[in-house]
This record gives C-alpha cells, structure tokens and sequence, in this order.
C-alpha cells in the first residue's frame, strides 16, 4: 500500500513538472511566497473544538510548496494549546485557475499538558488532497481534506479532518 501512494504522489510530482511551463495565470510561479491561514471546526466526544492554522510557504518551482505552520486549538471547556511543524504541498496544475495538489504535513503540539492535565506532547502527521481556488491572480481559497494521526502520551488518536482557508500570493511570481 504505501509503495502504491509513493508512486501515485511521484506521478502528481511529474504531472505538476510538465504544466509549468504553461501561461502564469496564478500566484503559483517560481520565487513567489505563500501568506495565508485556514479554519478548521471538529467535534468529537462531547466536545467542539476550534483550530486555526497560519502558514508561509515558498515555492522554488510552481509545482513545489514547503511551508512552515504555526497554528493553534480553542477546546471546548478549556485554554488554547498550540501547534508548530512544515509541510510540503504538491500543485498538479499550477498555471490553472482551480489547482488539485497532495501533501504532507507534520505538527508538535505545545501547551497541551498544561490545560488537560495530562502528560507528553504530540506529533501530528497528516496527508492531504487539497483544493486551491484562485479568486484573483494572487488570491485563493484553498479547501483541504486530510487523515490525522496524533501520536503521543497518553493517548494516540487518527481520524478525518476538513479545512477551509485563504491565502495570498507575493513576491517574484505574486501580482
């Protein structure tokens, strides 16, 4: 199974290689810098749970986004904890209007002991198929569907997650 999503996650890569060449019609070219942010609401065991991510990427070719993630998450009931990590993001299409990608990403949590009275931090590991939704040359609306991992003490959790969020484009390849 997981030599069948390398080579569908290599094929995505090379698919992203051939349409670079393409018209720029997006934010997504070389050189060009992501700022953006992104909302996610979960409710799980008689809770709700509010998380919301900032995240600054670059793009060394318009197919390729690493990125950093600085995010944090309001639980029902109790204070904020917050969450650090990186990401890399795949655009399949990035010279289109509408731009599929995959990607991975993985967070630390800090703060968590401190309102769940609980010990050990978490890393979080995710994969993603995201949705980029270009409103204007350098403004998107990106929607992202992924499957979490939490591992940790004293508990490990996994399951769906949804996201939605807005992103600008600047620098070399933003307008």
């Amino acid at each position: 199974m997981h030599l069948k999503l390398l080579a569908f996650m290599l094929l995505l890569c090379t698919t992203g290689a051939a349409t670079a060449a393409d018209e720029e019609s997006t934010g997504l070219t070389q050189g060009s810098f992501r700022v953006g942010g992104s909302l996610r609401l979960e409710s799980f065991e008689n809770e709700t749970n509010a998380e919301f991510e900032a995240t600054l990427g670059f793009l060394p070719r318009p197919y390729l986004e690493p990125g950093l993630i600085l995010g944090m998450t309001k639980r029902e009931g109790t204070d904020v904890f917050g969450k650090a990590g990186a990401s890399l993001l795949w655009h399949i299409l990035p010279s289109r209007s509408v731009v599929p990608g995959v990607g991975v990403q993985l967070m630390r949590t800090f703060g968590y002991p401190d309102i769940s009275r609980k010990d050990g931090e978490f890393t979080i590991g995710e994969i993603f198929a995201n949705l980029e939704v270009f409103v204007s040359p350098s403004w998107s609306v990106t929607l992202r569907g992924g499957y979490q991992l939490w591992r940790g003490e004293p508990f490990d959790s996994r399951g769906f997650v949804f996201r939605a969020g807005i992103s600008t484009f600047l620098g070399a390849g933003g307008r």
